[in-house]
């Protein structure tokens, strides 16, 4: 080729290059960077934008635009692939962190997990927390497969009527399907050959406090509606009769082995 040509050419691709900067585009082989309000009519996958009308930024990937960065922030999981995201410092993997103004009655929500879990399998989970907590040395005094510090603390003038550190309010649709017991908490155990000397399956700290009216380790409401209404159901009890009752529960009282016992009527 005329080098002179070859050399007019190099010189409006140069041009072309600066022009698009000046238009607020950048172009590479496997990238496109640039502000617009509708997306491009030719991308290919690797292209990525700014929708100034969305305040998004978009990836083209397998022949679909996704919206990576946002205010609300969208990642589609598909049947080719996951998000995956990971840590190797102290810092956490994943923080979710803002203000959430919400009007009368609404709803605010840091974070919500959505969408359907169909099909057949074994133990579906809406979530799933399956962390190692294995200290590489040394000991750790206490250690949380989750851990829940939510703070209540309304201004001056403001009243939080009853706050809750968490709640299972579980509940069922109107499909024609059958739904057969449903428990709201469940405490169980998987052990392996580390078996620990003491095992509990619910811990209530002390509730009471300076200030504090009245300090409650549990509360039930009577159950009612109901065919058979239960505060309590106990599998077995100590079949040992005595006087008026007929069997009795072993319980640990400040240390020491005692009874409740248990009545017919």
């Amino acid at each position: 080729m005329n080098p002179e040509l070859l050399d007019m050419q190099t010189r409006l691709r140069r041009m072309e290059r600066e022009l698009e900067v000046l238009k607020g585009r950048v172009r590479a082989p496997n990238l496109y960077i640039g502000a617009k309000d509708t997306d491009p009519a030719f991308v290919s996958d690797g292209h990525m934008w700014y929708r100034t009308d969305l305040d998004e930024v978009r990836l083209r990937a397998n022949g679909t635009n996704l919206t990576v960065l946002a205010m609300s922030s969208t990642v589609p999981l598909q049947e080719t692939g996951r998000v995956i995201l990971s840590a190797t410092t102290d810092s956490p993997t994943l923080t979710v962190q803002g203000t959430v103004t919400t009007s009368t009655n609404a709803q605010g929500q840091m974070l919500v997990v959505g969408g359907t879990i169909d099909g057949t399998g074994a133990n579906p989970a809406a979530f799933r927390l399956n962390t190692v907590l294995a200290p590489a040395s040394g000991t750790v005094a206490s250690s949380y497969g989750l851990r829940l510090t939510p703070k209540f603390e309304p201004p001056s003038g403001a009243t939080q009527s009853a706050v809750f550190g968490s709640l299972a309010q579980v509940q069922t649709g109107s499909g024609a399907g059958t739904v057969a017991t449903l428990t709201c908490y469940y405490a169980g155990k998987v052990l392996g050959t580390q078996v620990p000397s003491t095992i509990v399956g619910y811990s209530v700290d002390n509730m009471g406090a300076a200030g504090v009216t009245n300090a409650i380790g549990i509360s039930i409401t009577k159950p009612t509606g109901a065919t058979n209404n239960y505060y309590m159901s106990f599998d077995t009890a100590d079949a040992t009769a005595a006087g008026a009752y007929f069997g009795r529960i072993p319980v640990s009282y400040a240390g020491a082995l005692k009874y409740i016992h248990i009545f017919s009527a």
